[in-house]
């Protein structure tokens, strides 16, 4: 009798383990979908606007976010600020990516590199240097 018991309660817990299981790997694929689904969206938007607020919050906290671990690293610095700066060419927060990109180039004595990206942020922001 204690083992029919014993082998009962096992296979309602087996059971109820198996379909809690199967609720949340369903929930996953909802929200993995729903993720895709936002990062496509994430990423038409920085396309077709951006000089859109959504935009330039989307820049800011990807600036922030792959900058962070790196702080102290100004040759990491450049090969992830170069790369947002292609990401998000017409973004206002670009203002902001150039001079960390400029500071960076200076400490690690890229002069040239740091020539080149000077013209080109006077380029892309011509209006900021007019007299």
């Amino acid at each position: 009798m204690k083992f029919r018991s014993v082998l009962f309660i096992f296979l309602v817990f087996s059971v109820l383990a198996a379909t809690n299981y199967d609720s949340y790997e369903k929930r996953w694929q909802e929200i993995d979908k729903e993720t895709k689904s936002a990062d496509s969206l994430k990423t038409e938007i920085i396309e077709k606007f951006p000089n859109s607020l959504l935009s330039f919050q989307f820049c800011q906290d990807e600036f922030y976010d792959k900058l962070y671990p790196i702080w102290n690293n100004d040759s990491l610095k450049v090969v992830v600020i170069t790369k947002l700066l292609r990401k998000y060419p017409q973004n206002q927060w670009a203002r902001t990516m150039y001079r960390y990109l400029a500071h960076s180039l200076f400490n690690l004595k890229k002069y040239e590199q740091l020539q080149q990206t000077l013209c080109e942020f006077r380029e892309n922001f011509a209006d900021d240097y007019k007299l």
